[in-house]
């Protein structure tokens, strides 16, 4: 690692890595308790609660996307590790857009009780991604050998 830029894209890639697994699942508990603050809160604390909620995982989801940009930018050198990481942060992208993109539809998603899914997958897969990335960067496999 030491002759191929040093220790930082291996620091990059663990944080980005880790980073976007504690986004994942947040994004999890957040969809896993939303339905049971739904059932246990009236409207108007329920929006307090939402809010406050939605303003924290957009800074984590900040934060992943900083990450993600580093890890990509110190691990440019390593194709495999490199391509791993920008496939994370497409689809990370995915689960950053939906809701903008299908906000009528999701409504009727979350009634269907697949709008979870939809946010709980691009996560997963990212950070799934990000860890494939993380070891190939970790074991020498993306050199260009």
């Amino acid at each position: 690692m030491n002759e191929n830029g040093g220790r930082f894209p291996l620091l990059a890639a663990s944080f980005y890595a880790w980073i976007s697994a504690i986004f994942a699942g947040a994004a999890f508990l957040d969809a896993k308790y939303a339905r049971a603050l739904q059932q246990v809160l009236d409207k108007s604390d329920r929006s307090i609660v939402f809010s406050q909620v939605s303003d924290v995982l957009l800074l984590v989801g900040f934060v992943v996307v900083l990450g993600a940009l580093a890890a990509i930018a110190s691990s440019w050198r390593h194709p495999a590790t490199r391509n791993l990481l920008i496939a994370s942060l497409i689809v990370l992208s995915f689960e950053l857009t939906i809701p903008v993109l299908l906000a009528l539809s999701l409504q009727d998603a979350q009634a269907a009780d697949i709008g979870p899914w939809l946010r709980i997958l691009p996560t997963s897969i990212a950070s799934v991604l990000a860890f494939i990335g993380l070891y190939q960067l970790y074991a020498g496999g993306s050199h260009g050998h």
